[in-house]
């Protein structure tokens, strides 16, 4: 790891209304402090969705519920250490638009839940939740990812 410096994860999905802002809120749980996390979508929805909030806060006592989706012309990419896209079409749109990345970039297949119910949502955080623990061991045995 960096020293004192945080490490700083930038998480890429579509809308940036689900999985990328639970992914975030969740690294942060996960980390304890020692990381920081941000999202954004390559295609912005309008609004955190409902079941993400629901979700986020029945089961894991987070509150999403102030998220606003953004572009990643919102953010600075290359401020990141690491850019976690959340399917094999959201990295492609990403490294259309910032090939010199492409070394930052990890790319994990979590599945869309956007418009399947509670159920699928709930799905989608445990499976980003056990993506993020296993990365915060990687992080803490400083290994490079």
């Amino acid at each position: 790891m960096r020293g004192a410096r945080k490490t700083r994860i930038l998480f890429v999905c579509g809308g940036n209304t689900c999985r990328s802002p639970m992914a975030a809120a969740l690294a942060k749980k996960v980390a304890g402090g020692a990381m920081e996390a941000e999202s954004a979508g390559v295609e912005p929805g309008f609004s955190v969705t409902r079941e993400a909030v629901c979700v986020m806060a029945h089961e894991f006592a987070l509150d999403i519920s102030s998220h606003e989706p953004r572009a990643l012309d919102a953010v600075v990419p290359e401020h990141f250490d690491y850019i976690i896209t959340l399917d094999p079409y959201v990295r492609k749109r990403f490294l259309e638009q910032f090939p010199s990345l492409s070394g930052k970039v990890m790319s994990w297949d979590v599945d869309d839940p956007f418009g399947q119910g509670t159920e699928k949502y709930s799905e989608c955080a445990y499976s980003l939740y056990e993506k993020l623990q296993e990365l915060g061991r990687e992080l803490r045995a400083g290994r490079e990812l």
